[in-house]
């Protein structure tokens, strides 16, 4: 990061204050120096403040960069332009205050520019994104730059006594090497992840042991306490298990098929017996059956006489049901035949009065056909009739508007003939424009000449008063200064001081008419009683006229050195005599050539005014000229229509010949509309006397067909009643009504016979069976089953049960040799992990771990670099080196110091002041190389060291400054804060920042 620009606006001692660190070259050393109190860290703090809204020190608060004289209405802001590989960036950050009238206080703001093709572009203007922006692009945070880019005062030596945990978070954000950590981490992680499924593992294995059936043998259930990592012993285990099931199995095997053959043998000796029983119980059932049955015999002969004698009166069955069929049938086509002849004379009359309506509506045939050709030589002019409507109504319009659009165009060629005249009188020249214009300019500058002029005069009489008013001062001054001297010399001519015990002491060694030992002259009279209080006070008035004395000094001092600066301010004005005639001259000059410039444009303005007017005069003429040749046109068109109209419908007016066309052609359409409706009537009434006489003679040939139909069946049925015996209709009907009964009889008798056949072959098939055969007791068999079965049922589950645990231990065992297999496969692959992991852990001889190893490499060579400047300013006394101690953590990092005179190493805060100066500076130098060389996102262009040199002797301090001159000369910038004098004749660049009053400036000068 190298600074390019720095503006402070109410910033500290600075109101507006730029600074151009661009003057300087890219490698050179500056000294920053200027009174105490007068601003120079300020601007560190404006840099830091700029890039992270923090201090440069720690003590300091950000609200304590606010001026105190700054205007209540506007911020505190820093601008910061800096240079990152060749790419410019502009920070633009505000300080958090209160606005005047505000009782609430403004929050700061923070806008970051990148410069691309030239033009400043934001990047961003949120405080959050800003400062995350900013420390990703420093790669760095407030507390790193301190260390390493600004040293702050008494603050930079941080780093060099920092313990462990502080550098290493510097070292690892300048270095990365988080990524190491990171990495670490993630080997952790895996090594957990793989730990923990190699105990996933033993776990199961161990569940799985303890899951296996154990057959309550002793050996098994000891077998089964075994853990998880012990899995060469659980294999051993597993094969006793599966010996100790088979044996169990094969034992029981032997019971479960003697068993089993045992009920076989009884449930076939029950079967046997069940069925025999059965049969001496199905005989007394049909023995019981037979009897009931043999009592129906006398009914069923009944039945067999009544059967016979319906079935020869059957035949009549159909003949009398059709008899009575035909007689119905016959009543309705008789019905019929009545109603289609009644239907065929209502007919007939409406018939007659369809074809007499229909004569009287062909009578008006000749009118209707007259309209029909007027319709026809006219359908054209109704199908256009709006055009032709249109023609009728807009002719007279269009003519007055034909005339109307020719006065118009008269009127308007005429104005254009008036507004090109008068376009020809307001030409104007511009050679004259441009020479009034000339002149403007000339005198414009005259003026702004002839009053910065006036101002120097205004100003340089100002001074002049001011000169007059100190020289006053200033004499009054020396004579209170003179006066006081006076008083003073007539004050001295005793000294007051212990003047009590002198004279005490004199008293005692002196005697009357000796001589006095002070002033040589006789003592003739010893006062004991002297005014001490008034010598004390005369001594105190003396005192004052001394102070006052100073002060007039004083006084005097800064008036004089106000009187020098207005002298100097007054021969840097040149200006000697009073140009306010010539400015107000010049002034009036301008106001009258402004004026006469004005007119000039004035009268362009309006010509230019008036060519707009004859362009757009010109176009409505052209378009006034086209309307009218197509109004022209129009009118032609619509005379033809009306004329063609008229001579084709012999009508005048449109609306007449409308009203007569759609008349005829509604009684056009009604005429057609009724003929053809009473024409479809007549057909219609034709077609139905038709049908009407079909259905008639249709009627009229069945109902001789059923009369015919009566007579045969009549005849029929007289013959077979007498066959029969059979007196009367009413007797045929009473038999012909049992007729439906034959089938129900006949179902009865068959299945009657059916059942007394079937009882009487099972009975004697079954005396066959139970032939000299003892009923049996089932229920003593049926114990002997049951407790067969119960003793069968026990073996089974028994047996079921073993197999099943034989086969879950089966399982398992494969589920065990499983996770045995993926169990060393796990630990034969991972076994380099797991070392990996707690080497890289810290768990190692060294007890480091690697990021903490590549931080000791990185400090090792940071120490290296630091000590080639370190021996020199020390004259190879002093060596920083890296504590060795070893400990679990983060240790490795704290610095000491090899003391070449004793040979021994000690603690760095045994340093003297102006040593631990010089490690720091070493430490900061040997830093910004190292990181530049290994960190290449971070790049350190600049330095900036704030005091520390006022504690070098000189010659500490010539050795110094060569290391700094190698830094400079090595393509770095560098800036320092001092007081110290030698440094202003040893540096030839000098940032000097000027203290006046409560403000301070800065510029850069060269020795």
């Amino acid at each position: 990061m190298r600074p390019l620009s720095l503006n402070m606006q109410y910033f500290g001692p600075f109101m507006n204050e730029t600074i151009d660190f661009r003057s300087l070259s890219k490698s050179q050393l500056f000294l920053i120096c200027g009174k105490t109190g007068s601003g120079k860290t300020m601007i560190f703090d404006a840099m830091v403040y700029a890039l992270f809204g923090k201090t440069s020190t720690e003590t300091r608060e950000e609200s304590d960069l606010r001026s105190h004289f700054a205007d209540p209405k506007l911020p505190t802001k820093v601008q910061f332009e800096f240079e990152i590989k060749g790419t410019e960036y502009q920070i633009i950050r505000t300080i958090k205050y209160i606005k005047e009238g505000n009782k609430n206080p403004t929050n700061p703001t923070v806008e970051v520019y990148k410069k691309e093709s030239n033009e400043w572009a934001l990047v961003t203007s949120s405080i959050n994104a800003s400062n995350d922006y900013l420390k990703s692009l420093l790669h760095m945070n407030v507390k790193q730059f301190r260390q390493i880019l600004i040293l702050p005062q008494g603050e930079f030596k941080q780093f060099l006594v920092s313990n462990s945990t502080d550098k290493r978070s510097i070292l690892r954000t300048l270095f990365d090497s988080d990524r190491f950590e990171a990495l670490q981490e993630k080997l952790e992680d895996e090594m957990k992840k793989e730990i923990s499924m190699i105990e996933k593992h033993y776990q199961k294995i161990t569940q799985y042991v303890y899951d296996l059936h154990d057959f309550d043998n002793e050996e098994l259930i000891q077998y089964k306490e075994l853990e998880g990592y012990r899995y060469e012993k659980v294999v051993e285990a597993l094969e006793q298990f599966n010996n100790v099931g088979a044996r169990l199995l094969s034992e029981l095997d032997k019971k479960y098929k003697t068993s089993e053959q045992q009920v076989e043998e009884i449930e076939k000796y029950f079967e046997v017996e069940k069925l025999t029983m059965q049969n001496f119980e199905m005989l007394e059932d049909k023995k019981k059956s037979f009897a009931a049955l043999h009592d129906q015999l006398s009914h069923i002969t009944h039945l067999k006489n009544q059967l016979k004698y319906l079935k020869t009166v059957q035949s009549m069955t159909y003949q009398y049901d059709q008899l009575h069929l035909t007689k119905k049938e016959l009543n309705t086509t008789e019905n019929e035949y009545n109603q289609l002849q009644k239907e065929s004379e209502e007919t007939n009359l409406q018939f007659e009065e369809v074809k007499q309506k229909l004569s009287i509506k062909l009578n008006d045939q000749s009118r209707i056909e007259s309209y029909k050709e007027f319709i026809k030589q006219t359908a054209h002019i109704q199908t256009n009739i709006s055009q032709y409507k249109e023609a009728l109504q807009e002719l007279p319009h269009s003519i007055k508007m034909f005339k109307d659009m020719k006065t118009n165009i008269e009127d308007n060629e005429g104005q254009l003939k008036t507004l090109n005249a008068l376009l020809d009188e307001h030409a104007v020249d511009d050679q004259i424009e441009q020479e009034k214009l000339k002149k403007q300019e000339n005198l414009i500058l005259e003026i702004e000449n002839l009053k910065n002029k006036q101002e120097q005069y205004a100003e340089k009489n100002k001074l002049i008063e001011k000169k007059t008013s100190l020289i006053e001062k200033i004499e009054e001054l020396n004579e209170n200064k003179l006066m006081t001297e006076s008083k003073i010399i007539e004050s001295d001519n005793f000294e007051v001081l212990s003047v009590e015990d002198e004279i005490i002491k004199i008293q005692k060694h002196v005697h009357l008419g000796e001589t006095c030992p002070i002033c040589g002259s006789e003592v003739k009279s010893i006062n004991g009683d002297i005014d001490f209080e008034a010598i004390k006070q005369e001594k105190a008035m003396q005192q004052e006229l001394i102070k006052a004395q100073q002060n007039i000094s004083n006084e005097l001092v800064m008036y004089k050195e106000r009187m020098n600066t207005i002298i100097e301010q007054i021969n840097n004005l040149s200006i000697s005599k009073d140009v306010s005639e010539e400015l107000e001259s010049a002034v009036s000059a301008l106001a009258i050539i402004k004026k006469e410039i004005n007119g000039i444009r004035a009268h362009r303005q309006e010509a230019q005014n008036i060519q707009l007017e004859i362009r757009k005069l010109e176009k409505h003429i052209s378009e006034q000229k086209l309307d009218y040749n197509n109004m022209h046109h129009k009118i032609e068109r619509f005379k033809k229509d009306a004329s063609y109209f008229k001579s084709e419908t012999k009508f005048e007016t449109i609306d007449a010949f409308v009203k007569q066309f759609e008349q005829y052609h509604v009684e056009v359409n009604q005429f057609d509309s009724e003929v053809e409706s009473l024409k479809e009537q007549v057909e219609q009434y034709k077609e139905k006397q038709v049908e009407i006489q079909n259905k008639i003679n249709t009627a009229k040939e069945r109902k001789d067909i059923f009369v015919k139909q009566i007579e045969s069946s009549q005849s029929f049925i007289e013959t077979e009643m007498k066959k029969h015996h059979i007196e009367s209709y009413e007797q045929l009907d009473e038999l012909l009504g049992s007729v439906s009964n034959i089938h129900e009889y006949e179902v009865e008798i068959e299945e009657f016979e059916k059942k007394y056949n079937k009882l009487e072959a099972d009975v004697i098939e079954l005396r066959g069976k139970v032939k000299n055969k003892i009923k049996p007791d089932l229920e003593q068999i049926s114990n002997q089953l049951s407790h067969a079965k119960a003793s069968f049922v026990d073996i089974t589950k028994e047996h079921t049960e073993l197999k099943f645990k034989i086969e879950q231990n089966s399982k398992k065992r494969n589920e065990i040799f499983n996770i045995i297999t993926l169990l060393e496969q796990d630990l034969s692959e991972q076994e380099e992990l797991i070392e990996l992991t707690r080497v890289m852990n810290g768990k190692n001889a060294e007890k480091l771990s690697l990021e903490n190893y590549v931080l000791i490499y990185y400090l090792n060579h940071i120490l290296d670099s630091a000590n080639q400047q370190f021996t020199k300013m020390t004259n190879s006394r002093y060596q920083l080196v890296r504590k060795k101690e070893k400990s679990q953590g983060l240790s490795g990092l704290e610095i000491e110091v090899f003391d070449r005179y004793s040979n021994r190493t000690r603690h760095i805060t045994t340093l003297s002041g102006g040593e631990t100066f010089q490690a720091s500076l070493s430490l900061a130098i040997g830093l910004s190389n190292i990181v530049q060389q290994e960190a290449g996102a971070i790049h350190l262009e600049s330095m900036f060291i704030d005091e520390g040199f006022g504690t070098l002797d000189s010659e500490t301090l010539e050795t110094a400054l060569d290391t700094l001159v190698n830094i400079q000369m090595s393509g770095r910038l560098v800036g320092i804060i001092s007081h110290v004098s030698e440094l202003k004749t040893r540096i030839p660049t000098i940032l000097n920042v000027n203290k006046n009053g409560f403000l301070s400036t800065s510029s850069f000068i060269t020795n």
